[in-house]
């Protein structure tokens, strides 16, 4: 039984008070009357006042008694707990698994106490009887390692403890990403939702003013501080490059020093450029560092290798003492336009293309052949090898290059190794319709694209349509990568002039600029397609295989992975090498790097927050406990009908 109002006992003293009563009330004393006259009523009177017998007189006080004691225990609400109560023993320990556990101590990391000290929760909880755990993991993907373990499990859960920790074969579960913790609040939740005595622990390095309904358990160990480069960037103003770079100290005040040393300036393979500077870093404030390589005694730079920017420092996180920046060189971007019908569209077109892409390629000067009269040039004059971007319009030549990408618009005839076959020539008012979804086409409206005149293409091997005209294909893609040959080529046809097109006023810009992008991609973009070498642990990114396949590979954790194309997220920080056969002139392996590094937010292992996100919930469980308060109350009536009986029985 439980009482649920235990001042509700305060009732009894009404006992001593009835007691008092029965104390204090007055005793009739039985006189001898001698006058005849009032002998009959002196009779009644006396029969009604003699005392009754001592038992019903203790059995009025008793119902009394009795009375008041079932009105105290109505007051007090007892009651009997039903037997599905919630487990009083049942823990839920988050083990934080962010990049800033990995901050240590002599050699012990914060996720490593973690772990001990999960451990520690895990054998108190199981010394209870029917006490049971949970364990999760708050990495960027929050997860159960352990749900609702009792003691018989405890062997199991142990285990998978130590699997966490770092081993001669694995490295630690701890991740180089941040923690979602709102995530792991969420699992937890589904545990107080069916348990809601369940303690939430979370065992973090990260200090909460306002943790709500969850035990923080701080990993912090005194006097760790860390130094980091929290950001780096080259930047880039009338074509020379200077650098910007974001350091900070957190957990102590310090002085730093800053490097940042340039490999391969300017195409150069000797020396590198090196150049510090001495920052005092004060109140865990980012400080910026700026370097122009001419203001240190260098000269101008156009172009790098790569940077390597870094500092020491004797604090608990190296992970974060050292940044790259990749990508100072442009890929030079060589085109050969060749019309028999010049025209300034094209001309313009490629200015456009330039300017466009100037961030991610490097263009030479086009190289125009015009083959209509106006010049003494000839076939023997166009190239069919030393470029990267062929465009030939009207006559085609013999045999197309083996290399890069050609574009070939109106032909007059299908060169030798183009495996399609003309047909007739087609006049009218047409309108061309889409064919299979393809990113070359990707937001083109064809139905905006109308055409007077075509040549039909009767037979086209292995050529995929893009559109068509009156089923006709007119626009057709072919990728022919044939190593063996040596063959590395994309080619696209268009069998109509240019002058001969309505379009509207952004579909064909949108069609060549697809065109160029897709079979010339730039290698490594971010999410939102921009051209970047420095991501954050999970971030998003996308390779694209400029030939037949590439290579991705960090030597640092023997990672290696071969693909055509890649879009998803790098787990571990580092460097990561694309290796990949370009379909260039004389194919060649070409090699990218991109720099993975720790959010800055991990790299402040001091930090404090307001609240922890996404509080848990306590519902109060339905109470299916048994009430007395009906029997108490059919008691008490009865008490009262018996003392009512009794009385009757003692004065009438």
């Amino acid at each position: 039984m439980r009482i649920l109002l235990p001042l509700g006992f305060l009732g009894l003293i009404g006992i001593a008070v009835l007691i008092l009563i029965y104390l204090l009330k007055p005793n009739y004393q039985q006189k001898v009357i001698s006058s005849t006259y009032i002998w009959k009523l002196s009779l009644r009177y006396r029969k009604k006042r003699i005392p009754v017998s001592k038992l019903r007189s203790l059995l009025i006080l008793l119902c009394q008694i009795l009375v008041v004691t079932a009105c105290a225990f109505i007051l007090a609400r007892p009651v009997t707990p039903s037997g599905d109560q919630s487990i009083a023993s049942e823990n839920v320990a988050i083990i934080d698994a962010s990049a800033g556990m990995r901050a240590e101590t002599d050699g012990v990391t914060r996720f490593e106490r973690a772990v001990e000290k999960t451990r520690a929760l895990a054998e108190e909880t199981f010394r209870v009887s029917g006490g049971v755990m949970s364990v999760i993991i708050a990495s960027d993907e929050p997860y159960y390692l352990v749900q609702r373990a009792d003691a018989s499990s405890a062997k199991d859960l142990y285990q998978s403890l130590d699997a966490l920790l770092p081993s001669a074969e694995n490295d630690s579960a701890c991740t180089y990403a941040s923690a979602d913790v709102e995530g792991a609040l969420s699992l937890a939740q589904s545990v107080v939702d069916e348990n809601s005595l369940a303690e939430v622990y979370l065992y973090t390095g990260t200090a909460y003013l306002n943790p709500g309904d969850v035990k923080v358990v701080s990993v912090r160990e005194e006097g760790e501080w860390n130094a980091a480069v929290l950001n780096a960037q080259a930047v880039s103003l009338d074509n020379k490059y200077s650098f910007e770079i974001e350091v900070a100290v957190y957990g102590k005040d310090e002085q730093l020093t800053v490097s940042c040393d340039v490999y391969g300036p300017n195409g150069n393979t000797g020396k590198p450029i090196e150049m510090s500077a001495v920052v005092s870093c004060t109140g865990e404030e980012t400080q910026k560092v700026s370097f122009v390589p001419e203001d240190e005694g260098a000269y101008a730079l156009f172009s790098y290798d790569y940077v390597h920017v870094y500092i020491s420092a004797d604090d608990s996180y190296t992970g974060d003492n050292v940044y790259y920046l990749y990508g100072g060189t442009r890929d030079k971007m060589r085109i050969q336009y060749a019309s028999s019908s010049s025209s300034l569209f094209w001309l313009a077109t490629l200015e456009s293309l330039q300017n466009t892409m100037s961030a991610r390629w490097n263009f030479a000067d086009p190289k125009e052949v015009r083959l209509d009269g106006t010049t003494s040039e000839t076939m023997d004059d166009v190239a069919l090898t030393g470029y990267d971007f062929y465009i030939f319009e009207g006559k085609m030549p013999e045999k197309l290059p083996d290399y890069g990408l050609i574009f070939m618009v109106n032909p007059d005839s299908a060169p030798v190794g183009a495996n399609f076959t003309m047909g007739s020539a087609a006049e009218g008012r047409f309108t061309l319709t889409a064919g299979n979804k393809h990113a070359i086409t990707n937001g083109v409206d064809a139905g905006n694209i109308h055409l007077k005149k075509y040549t039909r293409i009767t037979s086209y091997d292995a050529y995929e349509p893009l559109l068509y005209c009156n089923e006709d294909p007119v626009w057709m893609i072919k990728e022919d990568f044939r190593e063996k040959e040596g063959v590395y080529r994309t080619i696209v046809v268009m069998s109509f002039s240019i002058n001969d097109a309505d379009f509207a006023i952004t579909s064909f810009p949108k069609l060549f600029l697809n065109m160029f992008n897709y079979c010339l991609p730039t290698t490594v973009t971010d999410g939102e397609d921009n051209v970047s070498n420095t991501f954050e642990v999970g971030e998003k990114l996308t390779i694209k295989a400029r030939g037949i396949e590439c290579t991705i590979s960090n030597a640092q954790f023997g990672y290696e992975r071969t693909l055509e194309n890649f879009e998803g997220r790098f787990t571990r920080p580092g460097t990561y090498i694309v290796k990949q056969t370009v379909m260039f002139e004389d194919p060649q392996e070409k090699e990218e790097r991109i720099f993975v590094k720790i959010s800055a937010k991990e790299s402040n292992i001091c930090r404090e927050e307001d609240s922890l996100a996404g509080a848990l919930i306590r519902q109060t469980p339905p109470d299916n406990s048994k009430d007395w308060l009906l029997y108490l109350a059919i008691a008490l009536t009865a008490f009262l009908f018996v003392e009512w009986l009794l009385q009757a029985k003692e004065n009438f």
